[in-house]
C-alpha cells in the first residue's frame, strides 16, 4: 500500500525539479503542461500498482502475472488520460506536452516497476521460508 503514495512522490519530485530547473535557465513553461502531465503520471502509477495492492495471490507466478498487468494497465491509464486532457482542451497535443508526457511516463512506469520488484522480492522471500 505504501506504492500508492510513494509512485506520486516521486513523481511530484521529478516534475518540480524540472520545472524549476528549466524556469531557472529562462525557459518559459506554460505551467498547465507539466502539472497536467504529471498528473497523469502519477494516476497512471497508482492504477499500475492496484492489481498487485488487490490481488491476495500467494504464488510467485500469480504476482508476476499481477505485475505483468499493472504494467499495462498504466500504459493504457497514461494514453486514456493524456486523450481526456486533450479532448477536453486542458491541454493543446503540442510537443512541449508530450515530451512532459513522456517524461511523467518513463518516471512512473520506472517508480512502478521499482514497487512491483519490491512486492516480488518480498513473495520470493515468503516462498523460500515456506520451502
Amino acid at each position: 500500500m505504501k506504492a500508492l503514495f510513494i509512485i506520486p512522490g516521486i513523481v511530484a519530485i521529478f516534475f518540480a525539479v524540472a520545472a524549476a530547473s528549466l524556469a531557472l535557465t529562462g525557459m518559459r513553461i506554460n505551467p498547465i503542461e507539466p502539472i497536467t502531465a504529471g498528473i497523469i503520471s502519477a494516476a497512471a502509477g497508482m492504477i499500475g500498482v492496484l492489481p498487485t495492492a488487490a490481488g491476495k495471490r500467494k504464488d510467485l507466478v500469480g504476482v508476476v502475472q499481477l505485475a505483468l498487468i499493472g504494467t499495462v494497465l498504466h500504459l493504457l491509464a497514461a494514453v486514456a488520460l493524456a486523450g481526456v486532457a486533450i479532448a477536453t482542451h486542458l491541454v493543446t497535443g503540442r510537443m512541449p506536452f508530450m515530451y512532459w508526457l513522456l517524461a511523467g511516463y518513463w518516471v512512473s512506469l520506472v517508480a512502478l516497476v521499482w514497487q512491483l520488484r519490491r512486492a516480488l522480492l518480498a513473495m520470493s522471500d515468503l516462498v523460500k521460508v515456506q520451502q
